[in-house]
């Protein structure tokens, strides 16, 4: 499997190599793209400010070239959710004393592409959240294990089912919503 897997995806970095000398094709993309510059510490404001947010947004709802974006306002709850659902999985951690091997490796899956992406905007200024899809499936895994363990620990079942209504139904309008919007943006 493991030949397979190298025998179909090794020709990309083969190709890099043979007509750039570089195994991932960046000393390219630096020759190719005019807004690069020096490369930017990653402790100051400049760095930080402006990405983290882009990446939150961009990962959730922005259209076209990175240029359709909700109203600031849309994005309070996915901020909302996913905040909680980021204590909640701290919580769930907490509560097994941080023995769930599969949650601890899948959580630091999503780091490694996390740091990649911060790597990255050293040199580029493309804070997208799209660079974060190659871990959509754990994100998504792990921000479910989060709300699970938070809505399991209300006492009352009647008030946690109106909870995870009121979630998903959160979900579907601003998914729709979302749709909605950027149909009256362009057409």
């Amino acid at each position: 499997m493991l030949l397979l897997t190298l025998a179909i995806g090794s020709w990309y970095y083969l190709r890099n190599w043979l007509i750039y000398n570089d195994l991932f094709g960046t000393n390219i993309e630096l020759l190719a793209n005019i807004s690069t510059g020096a490369i930017r510490s990653p402790l100051g404001p400049e760095f930080w400010f402006p990405m983290l947010p882009h990446i939150f947004i961009s990962f959730f709802a922005t259209f076209c070239w990175m240029n359709a974006r909700l109203p600031i306002g849309a994005y309070l709850f996915p901020l909302a959710l996913s905040i909680a659902a980021i204590y909640g999985l701290f919580r769930h951690l907490k509560t097994r004393k941080w023995q769930d091997a599969k949650v601890l490796f899948a959580g630091l899956l999503v780091l490694f592409c996390f740091a990649g992406v911060l790597y990255w905007n050293l040199r580029y200024p493309q804070s997208q959240g799209r660079y974060m899809f190659p871990v959509l499936p754990l994100i998504a895994v792990l921000l479910s294990l989060g709300l699970k363990a938070l809505l399991d620990e209300i006492r009352s079942i009647k008030l946690a089912n109106s909870l995870f209504i009121v979630i998903i139904g959160g979900l579907f309008l601003f998914e729709f919503a979302s749709i909605a919007w950027l149909y009256n943006f362009h057409y």
